[in-house]
């Protein structure tokens, strides 16, 4: 979106989003399940307490089975998100965002969009009804058993369909 408006669309060949991708700021809201939502709360505090407890809870949420969170992987997701200066974060989710460039030069990039069905930070059904809405050249691919990180969750079939994705539209 951003580059889009701020570089132009001839600086993209293409958009790949894995793992909650977000379209605009404003389409965002829709895809946040409505369980995570008492949650923004924590996640947008400027209070170092409560974002250093509330760390733990949202990396765990980042991937549908937390067991399988390597410990040094979800400290450095932990530390990460808690290191983030409060007023980014909040500038991330709350500012201003010029969608008239990206809705009329987008639609016809080529996508791919790789989203796990067991995300409980973004709703798949909800993240792929707005891709398939705002272009015109769509791949989808919603991995069961994944959550928020797909990278991480099937590394190996991620891979796979990037390369697949890449290789097609060089063509």
């Amino acid at each position: 979106m951003d580059i889009a408006c701020y570089l132009g669309p001839s600086y993209i060949a293409g958009v790949i989003y894995s793992g909650g991708g977000i379209l605009s700021l404003a389409l965002s809201i829709e895809t946040i399940p409505e369980a995570f939502l008492p949650l923004m709360e924590y996640a947008l505090s400027t209070d170092a307490n409560v974002i250093a407890r509330f760390a733990p809870t949202f990396v765990d949420g980042c991937v549908a089975d937390p067991a399988v969170l390597p410990w040094a992987v979800k400290l450095q997701w932990m530390g990460a998100f808690a290191a983030q200066p409060p007023e980014v974060r909040s500038w991330s989710f709350n500012r201003a965002q010029d969608v008239t460039k990206w809705q009329k030069e987008a639609r016809g990039w080529p996508v791919l969009l790789i989203q796990g069905a067991s995300d409980t930070h973004c709703r798949a059904d909800v993240l792929v009804k707005q891709a398939k809405d705002a272009y015109t050249d769509v791949t989808v691919h919603v991995l069961e058993g994944v959550g928020h990180s797909p990278h991480l969750e099937r590394a190996d079939m991620v891979n796979r369909l990037l390369l697949q994705f890449i290789e097609a539209k060089r063509q």
